[in-house]
């Protein structure tokens, strides 16, 4: 992942400049959104967490939350006193605010639950005729995805619509002169604003659920054609080979969720009831079951339901509430969120729930987790549940380097200059020194963070990444590294050391593709593992004669005062 990001750091820096001024919003028309001012949001830390915990505003145990990859928790929401027409909000929990989204409807007409990516957010309009809106949070924009010709919006277990980057999959309907309904998988390219029908169902066949990740959709096929027999399995279609790909065939899986190249689904043999957990690795095509339902006299006496599953690890919920578990793909371990709580949602590294564990007073509030941070002091000896195994406890974070010697220490500078700036990011969990007169860029739907100053003729830019899950199988910081690429680039070899006692790699690339005053020129990459997680810093310098930036002092500094909680 982090490796990726590399790639994409020199396309976001031809845009960080640039700024659109947000159009009016035309509030009278159905679809059409409210932009309102943020809201302050209680924010407590929540100690005794296996994972850093914030708990926010009073909720229900039966609120149902989503979140954007990025952290962003989106909920209904009831705007103002004394209404009860309900809207769509967001809450930050770096920043600890909520924002009304998308205004209640005026007539009568209601809103089903938003998924999100990024700056864009899709949710479903059940009015006449039902649709589907994809809605800009920056700008307000909206964006008429789809128009329902028959069946509904959302599916008895979930929306039937989902969006990934500027993706959005939904399940659209037709019906024939017998009623009988066809439903076909469709998707909306938000960049080009087209649309594009990817499979036709046969008759008889539903979709309950979908879910998008990169290059693939997922969904659980329902075949209602036997009534006395009815089965639903989960299908995989991919978006490059347009390839049709069955990954249950026991009529037993439902309410599919993809992160990467894993899946979550339950299995039951009714999609209504509760059931087990499973997950399947699209790479390998291997399956294994997470949970297992126990059963007495034909009847759940605990079961499992609604899987989700993020870039990190797989959450679920338990039928009696009284319990949010959590099994990270790095260690294949399973821990415990919380003893109690309502439907867990997991996207990105982030997991969100509702709980009334957080203040001892008896009431539920929203529960939202950061799982790239570890807390080492947390104390979970939980008991083991029917059909699930024991929680583990969370080990420290990994501070040294898996290696037979030790890598040398990195040899920074002490003196850092008393009039520099602290940044301190609580979301991207770190904090560094920088010049004053800088100009800090954060770009909200990455975990990307600009900083640019100018000196004299020469001007300094500093890219910082992460945090970022580091990938299954990765061993040391120098795997993550970017080679060089394009005319005259040439790589040296990475150096391995420790940095305020994580372990990192560093690697300069020179290339003669430089654009004047420096027609060539040498950056610095360096990657700081602080396990499970990743950050990567890119260092850039542009001046007559100044244009090796791996002899910068100035980087170094800024080096030496990286913090993240991890470190030592």
């Amino acid at each position: 992942m982090l490796q990726q990001r590399w790639m994409f750091v020199l396309a976001v820096a031809l845009l960080l400049g640039a700024c659109a001024t947000p159009p009016a919003v035309d509030s009278s028309q159905p679809g059409r959104a409210t932009l309102a001012t943020t809201s302050p949001v209680e924010n407590l830390t929540v100690a005794g967490r296996p994972f850093f915990t914030r708990a926010l505003k009073a909720t229900t145990g039966f609120s149902a939350l989503k979140l954007t990859p990025q952290g962003l928790i989106l909920l209904a929401c009831v705007p103002g006193q004394g209404s009860s027409a309900i809207g769509i909000c967001a809450i930050d929990p770096a920043q600890g605010t909520e924002q009304l989204l998308v205004a209640p409807p005026t007539d009568g007409d209601t809103l089903s639950p938003a998924s999100g990516d990024g700056d864009w957010i899709v949710y479903g309009w059940l009015g006449t005729p039902q649709r589907i809106i994809a809605h800009q949070r920056i700008t307000g924009e909206e964006v008429e995805v789809g128009r329902i010709s028959a069946g509904k919006v959302d599916s008895p277990v979930g929306p039937a619509y989902a969006i990934a980057g500027s993706q959005v999959v939904w399940v659209d309907a037709t019906s024939g002169p017998d009623q009988q309904q066809t439903e076909r998988v469709q998707l909306f390219d938000l960049n080009t604003r087209q649309t594009r029908t990817l499979t036709t169902l046969d008759p008889g066949l539903v979709i309950d659920q979908i879910d998008l990740d990169g290059d693939t959709v997922v969904w659980s096929q329902v075949d209602a054609r036997d009534a006395a027999a009815t089965t639903s399995n989960v299908v995989a279609y991919h978006l490059q080979t347009t390839e049709l790909q069955p990954l249950s065939t026991d009529g037993r899986a439902s309410m599919p969720q993809i992160a990467g190249n894993t899946v979550v689904w339950k299995t039951t043999g009714s999609r209504f009831a509760y059931g087990g957990i499973y997950l399947f690795d699209l790479t390998t095509e291997q399956g294994r079951t997470l949970a297992t339902a126990s059963e007495a006299d034909g009847q759940p006496k605990q079961g499992f339901d609604a899987p989700s599953i993020g870039t990190l690890g797989a959450t679920w919920t338990s039928a009696r509430n009284d319990q949010i578990p959590l099994f990270m793909l790095a260690d294949e371990q399973t821990y415990m969120l919380d003893r109690s709580g309502g439907r867990a949602y997991t996207a990105g590294h982030f997991a969100v729930w509702v709980s009334e564990s957080a203040t001892g007073k008896g009431e539920w509030r929203i529960l939202w987790a950061n799982l790239s941070q570890p807390t080492p002091q947390a104390q979970v000896s939980p008991q083991p549940t029917p059909g699930q195994p024991q929680a583990a406890t969370l080990a420290p974070p990994t501070t040294a380097p898996s290696v037979a010697t030790p890598l040398p220490t990195a040899a920074l500078p002490t003196d850092i200059p008393a009039d520099w700036l602290t940044y301190t990011d609580p979301a991207r969990t770190y904090s560094l020194r920088y010049p004053p007169g800088s100009t800090i860029i954060r770009n909200d739907a990455t975990t990307l963070v600009t900083l640019t100053w100018q000196l004299d003729d020469t001007s300094y830019t500093v890219r910082v990444i992460g945090p970022e899950p580091i990938r299954a199988g990765v061993k040391q910081p120098d795997e993550t590294l970017p080679e060089g690429q394009g005319v005259g680039n040439i790589s040296r070899e990475a150096k391995l050391f420790t940095l305020n006692g994580l372990p990192a790699a560093s690697r300069d690339t020179s290339s003669q593709s430089g654009q004047p005053p420096c027609t060539s020129y040498t950056s610095q990459a360096i990657v700081i593992f602080a396990r499970p997680v990743a950050y990567g810093f890119d260092f850039r310098v542009s001046g007559p004669n100044q244009c090796d930036a791996s002899v910068e002092p100035v980087f170094q500094h800024i080096l030496a005062s990286f913090r993240t909680p991890a470190a030592p």
